[in-house]
């Protein structure tokens, strides 16, 4: 069965998304894979690894982003701000979600990141997953709670959401 076949059959099981992944985790996914999955189905298609900066711009079938950043001096890193302009074109009428991390759980880097993303066309969603105080945390215990999982579950329900109205709205 391709991996198209599969994601129609996800999409025919009402499934409210497909996430296409690299062979392994941090691989990265294949361009080619992404478009085949978002050509096969009308649910939304994210794309699960391996996204870098330099390689985002080959995944324009993306129906939605979910950045994950920590949080620098009440900001984001400039390295990020730089990939986000670079491959401009490629955000345009998506849906974004923020994770991320700092004394005051990434916030406020995350609150600079939404302007950005508004102005780079991009539809970021409210809700997001804060992780304070990272360098307390001793192992997996302390970023898998009850609020990191309701958090993330509210920001996977909504970014699906979006993407499925603004990937018909493209249309």
């Amino acid at each position: 069965m391709s991996l198209a076949e599969t994601a129609h059959a996800a999409e025919f099981s009402l499934a409210d998304g497909v996430i296409v992944t690299g062979t392994s985790t941090g691989r990265q996914t294949e361009p080619g894979d992404v478009r085949s999955v978002a050509a096969a189905i009308r649910i939304p298609t994210f794309v699960g690894s391996g996204v870098t900066p330099s390689n985002i711009a080959q995944y324009p079938q993306a129906d939605g982003f979910i950045i994950v950043t920590p949080e620098y001096n009440h900001g984001y890193p400039a390295v990020l701000k730089n990939a986000l302009d670079y491959t401009y074109f490629a955000w345009a009428r998506k849906a974004v979600a923020f994770v991320s991390w700092g004394s005051a759980g990434g916030a406020r880097g995350v609150e600079q990141l939404r302007s950005v993303a508004i102005e780079l066309d991009m539809v970021p969603i409210r809700f997001a997953v804060h992780i304070p105080n990272p360098w307390f945390i001793q192992g997996m215990s302390g970023i898998d709670t009850d609020v990191n999982r309701q958090a993330g579950q509210a920001l996977l329900d909504n970014l699906t959401w979006w993407t499925g109205a603004l990937k018909a709205a493209r249309k």
